[in-house]
Formats: C-alpha cells, structure tokens, sequence
C-alpha cells in the first residue's frame, strides 16, 4: 500500500529515534541504507595496529635482518711516566767507604838528625797512629829512613834501629806483639823528600808504619 508523503516522513521520523541519530525531521529513503552502512563500520571494534617487527640488538636498520656486532674499541694506551722534577735528584746507587790505599803508610814518625829514638814531640802522632789502627787491625811492617848523608852501612843499620824503637813504643801503648809483622830498614833508598837541603833531611829521616807487609823494597842507591 503505498503511503502518502505526511505518512511516509512520519514513518521515517519514528525509524530515525529509534536508530538514536538525533534531531532529524526529514530523512530521505535513499540516505538511509548508507547510514546504516556507516553506522554498522563504525560500530565494530578497532583494529589492533600491526607491531614493528623486532629488530635484534646491533642489527643494522638499513639492511636485511641479520646482526652485525659492533666493532670492538681500542685497547687503551698507558700513560706515559711523568718526567722526574729538576729539583728532585735522581736515586743514586750505594758506595762504601774508600778503603786506605795500599801504597800510602798509616802514619810517619820523624826524627832528629842520627837519633835512633823519635823526637819528644811524636808522642800525639804515636797517639793517633796506634788510634787509626784500631778501626782497622792488622798486622803491621815498620819502615825505617835515615837521610842521603852518611856512611850507607851505618844509615841501614840506624834505620833499623829507628824501626825497633818505634815497635817498643807500640807496644807500650797497647799494640799486640803479635801484630808487629817485620822490622826493615831502607836506609835512605827512599826519600820521602827528593830535594837535597835540611828541611828535605828532616822529612827523609823517619818510621813509616804500614798495614799488612808494607810497601815493596826498593832497590839499593849506587855510592
């Protein structure tokens, strides 16, 4: 039966409410099959958004899927030591003490001019020889001298007895017998003082006491 138009909006309004679209007085039959088609897109639940697919780490974006470690980081270098400071000084190695030379005697004992006995004013040489030799005991070779002038029989002979005498005071004052290795006279083969004048005769006529078997015996001076 066909509807008058007053009739068929009538019909259409009453649809309109009941499909919840609001104030609409006039709805056209041809709109509304696609607002239906809207209506029913509309109310479908939404779609998930599609997942980035997973990417492992270090892999590279711009190519394919496979990983490429990164590259590995230099090995660091050590620092250079710090120069050492100007005012500090450098450690230096340990030295011992010089040891006495084997050619210098531990002392000298002089006398006047044919004594066989030291002059009165060797006793503080006496004193600091028999001191010196108490650092470093040892047995000990006495070197008697006379100067150039003389008979060289006589010179020997008084050498030797300037060494004797020297030995008894020793061991006055405290040096052992046994440390008295050897009594020698070099008479005047030789001179402590090469010059050829009284100061230089003082200087040759002496006892020299040296550590050990003293120096080697020189050879006697041609008359």
């Amino acid at each position: 039966m066909a509807l008058s138009v007053p009739g068929r909006q009538a019909v259409l309004g009453g649809l309109a409410l009941l499909l919840g679209i609001g104030d609409v007085a006039v709805l056209d039959a041809h709109l509304l099959p696609r607002y239906q088609q809207e209506r029913g897109s509309s109310s479908r639940a939404p779609a998930a958004p599609a997942s980035a697919p997973h990417r492992p780490l270090g892999a590279d974006p711009a190519r394919s899927g496979s990983s490429v470690p990164p590259p590995p980081r230099p090995a660091a270098k050590p620092e250079p030591a710090a120069p050492a400071s100007a005012g500090t000084p450098a450690a230096l190695p340990a030295t011992r003490p010089p040891s006495p030379s084997p050619l210098q005697p531990i002392c000298r004992i002089f006398f006047a001019a044919a004594a066989s006995r030291p002059s009165a004013d060797s006793g503080k040489a006496l004193d600091a020889c028999v001191a010196r030799w108490r650092q470093r005991p040892s047995p000990l070779t006495l070197v008697g001298h006379t100067d150039r002038r003389g008979w060289p029989q006589l010179n020997r002979r008084l050498g030797w007895q300037r060494a004797s005498s020297i030995a008894a005071l020793l061991r006055a004052l405290g040096v052992p017998r046994g440390q008295i290795l050897n009594l020698r006279s070099e008479a005047s083969d030789r001179p402590f003082d090469p010059g050829d004048n009284e100061t230089a005769w003082g200087r040759n006529r002496r006892v020299e006491i040296w550590s050990g078997t003293g120096p080697p015996t020189p050879p006697r001076q041609a008359r």
